[in-house]
């Protein structure tokens, strides 16, 4: 009897193991920089030198579980949309510091070439330098009307919007207007 509730006990072990290996796996997959289209991974590796996606492992296990419950398995530094033009996807990085004690996050939108840009171009949206960027995150707004807690500032965005989030304290969306980013934080 004691045999066999040591192997159950050992089974049950060997099984939220591997769910545990795989799921940070999966995780980390969905952030990998390989996931950006064609050169903006390359884009990323040489002119953000020292800086790395924000993967979901990054995120304290309280508010990892907030994000998983509101978005799933996305990414928390990654974001794709129509930030820039309605008939163009775009992505958004949200970028932190590859050594751990460093503080400070960017979020950079990139431009694909056209017929203004030769190459695909990097549009710095955040560079903060004096906070962690331990508890924020990204990802995509749609269109629409938004507004300050207060209602004193308003913003209709006929494309979409990114959302940078410091999880359970601020939110800040950023629309694309007369060529560069406008910002209204929405909570604090």
């Amino acid at each position: 009897m004691y045999l066999k509730s040591f192997r159950l006990a050992l089974l049950l072990f060997l099984f939220l193991l591997t769910t545990k290996v795989a799921f940070a796996e999966q995780g980390s997959s969905v952030c990998a920089i390989n996931v950006l289209p064609g050169n903006l991974s390359e884009i990323v590796q040489t002119q953000f030198v020292g800086w790395r996606i924000k993967q979901t492992e990054d995120l304290e296990s309280h508010l990892r579980q907030l994000w998983m419950k509101s978005k799933g398995n996305r990414c928390p530094g990654i974001a794709s949309g129509h930030f820039l033009k309605m008939d163009k996807r775009t992505f958004a990085v949200l970028l932190v510091p590859e050594a751990p004690d460093q503080k400070g996050y960017k979020v950079v939108v990139f431009a694909e070439p056209d017929g203004k840009l030769q190459a695909s171009q990097a549009i710095m949206v955040a560079d903060v330098k004096d906070q962690s960027g331990e508890d924020i995150a990204i990802y995509r707004v749609p269109p629409g009307v938004y507004s300050s807690p207060e209602n004193d500032n308003r913003i209709r965005s006929h494309l979409d919007g990114l959302q940078v989030e410091r999880m359970e304290v601020t939110t800040t969306v950023y629309f694309w207007r007369n060529n560069h980013f406008d910002s209204l934080t929405l909570s604090d």
